[in-house]
């Protein structure tokens, strides 16, 4: 059996071995075979004028939708295409992988797109938002297989490979509702609520933040304004658009709400031109905008059934919106000024609390010293607890019992708190017992307790006959 054991083991470790060299092999050769090979994008006539363009562009973010423009075989063929446009460069990115591809050149309607990476990984940045910064991609946030990250990478184009830069802060930030600053270095980031998978643990909070990316510092600006929130997750997000022109993000959501997200003034517009409403949402069945980016005042589109992916245009301007009265997020100032009224109004609330507390305390305990006023002798029952005896007592002869209500009937406690009843009734109930017990030399209780046969948490109270007539004839 031994050595039947052995030669088990000794052949599970060479195939082991042999599919180890078989998927090292595998992983090369399909690395050669992308890396660095040339491409055609044959007839495209939105890229083609995309490529043209000599300004830096920002492209429409869809949140559920696929954008394709390079034909990719087997394991990537269904990554999204992202496109990255500064002055003299366009550059397309496999969604959630590290593969970067460059538009070399132009000759009629054809561009040659050549792949300039060597990442091997990929599913940690899904929906990051990617841009150009000092001419270096960068990569900022997205999904991972476990969660959503806030990382900070850029593309060496020297290493062909993606590294990070470290900042203050990781907050989780996707592509959408994100606006670029490039005159500032500034990147304003909208934080939705999120659940980490990873943990199971749920962030409702909607937070704006800006990201300075000289100095490599997030900064908390606010809570996006409540109402806003409501277009959050309930309105699901249809498209986000990067207005340069306008220096605000065009946020458009299912049935037909499209706003403009100033988040450098803080303020809010929603659309109020038809055209460019109806632009954006009516078209055939199944038939959306492709692809979309503004320039020099002009709203850049392509459909999802144009056959040459054809680039329309309308113009779009500030005049197309309307200021709406409330702004777009609540600044640290205006909410800490709010928690400070809420506050104030709070502490005088619990003054006044704790003052009739205290005016009630003093009167209960002026009651309470008028039933404990000792008549000087220690023997002798007051008024109150003769009162309290004979009913207690003339009760027990008829062989029922007297309940916690009854004693409180008798002691005049009905209107009383009922931590202050249980504190009266039980202090009087225990002095009788004691003046009782010093006066006839006895270890009995005059009031005994007996649980009530109603209900057993509960208690009633009798005296017995002899007990009764010692306390009431002395």
């Amino acid at each position: 059996m031994i050595c039947i054991y052995h030669k088990w083991v000794y052949f599970y470790t060479i195939v082991m071995k042999i599919m180890k060299w078989i998927l090292t092999i595998v992983v090369a050769l399909f690395s050669l075979s992308t890396n660095g090979q040339d491409s055609l994008v044959i007839g495209h006539q939105a890229l083609n004028k995309i490529y043209e363009t000599k300004d830096p562009l920002f492209f429409s973010v869809h949140a559920n939708r696929t954008y394709k423009i390079l034909n990719q075989e087997g394991f990537f063929g269904n990554y999204s295409n992202v496109l990255i446009k500064n002055h003299n460069n366009l550059f397309i990115r496999l969604d959630g992988t590290g593969r970067v591809y460059k538009v070399k050149n132009k000759s009629g309607d054809t561009l040659f797109v050549d792949r300039i990476d060597s990442t091997q990984f990929f599913g940690y940045n899904g929906a990051a938002y990617e841009f150009i910064y000092k001419d270096t991609i960068m990569s900022l946030g997205g999904f991972g297989y476990w969660r959503k990250n806030g990382q900070l990478r850029y593309y060496s184009y020297q290493n062909h490979e993606w590294d990070l830069f470290p900042l203050n802060l990781e907050i989780p930030v996707t592509k959408e509702s994100t606006y670029f600053d490039v005159p500032q270095n500034e990147i304003y980031i909208l934080k939705l609520p999120l659940i980490d998978i990873a943990t199971n643990r749920k962030d409702e909070s909607f937070l704006v933040y800006k990201l300075d990316l000289t100095k490599r510092e997030y900064q908390l600006l606010g809570d996006l304004n409540p109402e806003l929130t409501k277009l959050f997750p309930v309105g699901v997000q249809y498209m986000s658009l990067q207005l340069p022109s306008l220096k605000s993000e065009l946020m458009i959501f299912e049935g037909g709400k499209i706003y403009l997200f100033d988040y450098i003034n803080n303020e809010v517009y929603q659309l109020i031109n038809p055209a460019i409403e109806k632009t954006i949402f009516a078209s055939s069945v199944g038939d959306y905008i492709d692809l979309a980016f503004e320039n020099d005042g002009k709203l850049f589109y392509s459909k999802s059934k144009s056959s040459a992916n054809k680039l329309d245009s309308i113009p779009i301007s500030i005049n197309d919106f309307s200021k709406l009265k409330y702004p777009l997020y609540l600044v640290k100032s205006q909410y800490n000024s709010l928690y400070f009224l809420i506050g104030g109004l709070l502490f005088i609330g619990l003054g006044i609390f704790v003052f009739r507390r205290w005016k009630k305390s003093n009167n209960n305990n002026l009651n309470h010293q008028q039933l404990t006023i000792s008549d000087g002798s220690e023997y002798h029952f007051k008024p109150i607890e003769l009162d309290l005896i004979d009913k207690i007592y003339q009760v027990s002869l008829t062989g029922k019992s007297y309940s916690v209500e009854d004693v409180n009937n008798s002691l005049g406690l009905t209107k009383k708190t009922l931590e202050i009843q249980k504190k009266i009734r039980t202090e009087t109930l225990n002095r009788i017992n004691h003046r009782f017990k010093m006066k006839f030399e006895t270890d009995e209780d005059l009031i005994e307790r007996i649980r009530s046969e109603e209900d057993r948490r509960f208690y009633r109270y009798i005296i017995r006959e002899e007990n009764g007539k010692k306390a009431l004839n002395s």
